[in-house]
């Protein structure tokens, strides 16, 4: 039994080394019902993300984390595609469907629920279709929304810091004094507020709707 084992187990290695030397000089000798070579990629899955641009670096680090994991789906691997945009840009797209040069999107995140309620209504307005929003949207992340100036400037206006925040805005803009008035230099000139524009950036919006609230 063990002399035949031995046999069976020598013819095996010669076949092995026959096969080898005729592939080498001969190339392929015949058909392989396994092929040796993988076949060609599946075809990914781009999930596409339109995000307001305040939450560039959380996505972009949140993409990186999952894609780490290498996440596959029936085979195919999936891809996520970020592009930022101003959130009035996005919702007034998303209800026009308006999409240019870009694929629709998977998911839209627009920096405030302020947005979300807009594109609601002007979707309903538009389309008389059903809502556009099935659920109540979750909340991503919080971001402020903040007043930038000049230290000096701030200093003159909010000597003891905001109190009434808007209400000193408000009187300070109306003030023909200009910053003088409020002990600062004449050469500052008029105290002036700007912010983005509101029908397409969140933080314009936003300053719009605070001084609504404020008044």
């Amino acid at each position: 039994m063990q002399r035949l084992s031995r046999i069976v187990g020598l013819g095996y290695i010669a076949i092995c080394l026959a096969t080898l030397a005729g592939t080498v000089l001969f190339g392929p000798l015949g058909y392989a019902p396994l092929p040796l070579v993988a076949g060609p990629a599946r075809a990914p899955i781009v999930v596409t993300i339109w995000y307001g641009t305040e939450k560039r670096e959380w996505l972009e680090a949140a993409r990186t984390r999952f894609e780490a994991t290498q996440p596959v789906l029936g085979g195919h691997p999936i891809q996520i595609q970020l592009k930022g945009l101003g959130s009035g840009e996005m919702v007034d797209r998303v209800v026009q469907q308006s999409w240019g040069s870009d694929s629709p999107p998977t998911a839209v995140s627009p920096a405030s629920s302020l947005w979300i309620e807009l594109m609601t209504s002007d979707w309903a307005a538009r389309s008389g279709a059903a809502p556009i929003v099935a659920a109540e949207p979750r909340q991503l992340v919080l971001t402020p929304l903040v007043l930038v100036a000049w230290e000096n400037r701030a200093k003159a206006l909010w000597p003891g810091g905001p109190r009434n925040f808007w209400g000193d805005l408000h009187d300070a803009i109306a003030n023909d004094g200009g910053w003088k008035a409020l002990g600062g230099s004449e050469s500052w000139g008029p105290v002036k507020l700007g912010h983005t524009a509101p029908p397409a950036s969140n933080s314009g919006a936003q300053a719009l709707v605070l001084m609504a609230y404020g008044f």
